[in-house]
């Protein structure tokens, strides 16, 4: 009988592969991630996660390389990529997935860094709002000042929470421009920050009816009792609608003021 050698009997035993490739080589990574990404949508969930189950599994070089793939938009045909990214946010997300979570983050937000195109960027920050945590507010916090990504940058940091976030925002406001000054006095109220209410009040005042209504909308929500006496008048040459909405913001600031604590004040008001 053939002597079988005993480290090819003990690996076969074990079940331990008898190669030490847990990882393609690098010239068959695209091709594997190019026959991945062919099969996306996937038809269910169970599928979606089972791709993006092997996907993860060829590592982190093979993550980068399906972000790589995200163009530009009207630069070519990109859909089955960004099902994939979003595949693996959602995928990711499940509990006892926090190596596999953070591994996505970093893939996201070194693209992110990297891309120049503002419609890629905005697509990676929407990704980014469903996996990232803390590790993720730095770099995030560049695009609080940028007119286009202002909104998507304050949604990430919204959804990841903490006072890292809103001290970020509050960082940005003075030297926003435009809408991204506008975008972050609606973050700083839906995130209730008593920090910001100072910085917001004279933009109650502003001449620009969109950042005055963000900012009346913000102070209301916050319910801070320095805004009351802002909240409890409308300027004459205010618009109909910006006056219509005066009585249902101040009933706002009342509801919170009570949630507060503040019960007295808030049924006076």
């Amino acid at each position: 009988m053939k002597a079988i050698p005993v480290v090819v009997l003990v690996l076969a035993v074990s079940g331990a592969p008898l190669f030490a490739a847990d990882r393609p080589p690098a010239a068959d990574l695209q091709g594997r991630v190019s026959a991945l990404l062919a099969r996306f949508p996937a038809e269910t969930p169970a599928k979606r996660d089972a791709l993006c189950a092997e996907i993860l599994g060829l590592g982190p070089a093979a993550v980068a390389e399906v972000c790589a793939r995200v163009l530009p938009a009207g630069k070519g045909a990109d859909s089955r990529v960004r099902f994939a990214v979003n595949g693996l946010a959602v995928h990711v997300t499940r509990p006892g997935a926090e190596t596999e979570r953070a591994l996505l983050a970093r893939a996201l937000l070194d693209s992110l860094a990297r891309t120049r195109d503002k419609t890629v960027a905005a697509f990676f920050l929407s990704q980014v709002q469903l996996v990232g945590k803390q590790e993720s507010v730095r770099p995030v916090e560049k695009f609080l000042v940028d007119e286009t990504l202002a909104g998507p940058a304050t949604a990430v940091l919204l959804a990841i929470g903490g006072p890292q976030g809103t001290a970020a925002m509050l960082k940005a406001l003075d030297r926003a421009p435009g809408s991204a000054r506008l975008a972050l006095v609606q973050a700083l109220g839906e995130a209730r920050s008593r920090e910001a209410v100072k910085r917001i009040l004279p933009l109650a005042e502003s001449a620009d009816e969109g950042l005055r209504q963000a900012a009346l909308f913000a102070l209301a929500n916050i319910g801070d009792p320095a805004a009351g006496p802002v909240l409890s008048r409308s300027r004459v040459t205010a618009s109909r609608r910006e006056r219509a909405a005066a009585p249902a913001l101040y009933l706002l600031y009342a509801r919170r003021l009570v949630e507060a604590g503040r019960k007295a004040e808030g049924l006076r008001a």
